[in-house]
């Protein structure tokens, strides 16, 4: 696992954020046209565009952030 998650290209992804109550948030992505992912002490901002949905991600407490990226 690295701490490195800045991935220009991502084609499909899952991302798990488990906080201080242990709850897992699954994410399908299928594209990005925009990623923004900024990794602080104790904050996340994540923005992602889908085909049809826009989520925004806001966490202001304690995680880990796990990133996995599926090939084609």
């Amino acid at each position: 696992m690295s701490n490195n998650v800045s991935e220009k290209s991502l084609t499909e992804g899952r991302i798990f954020i488990i906080d201080e109550n242990f709850l897992f948030f699954v994410f399908l992505v299928w594209t990005f046209n925009g990623l923004l992912i900024i990794i602080n002490s104790i904050s996340i901002e994540f923005q992602a565009l889908t085909k049809e949905t826009f989520v925004f991600l806001r966490n202001t407490i304690d995680f880990q952030f796990i990133y996995y990226k599926c090939l084609d």
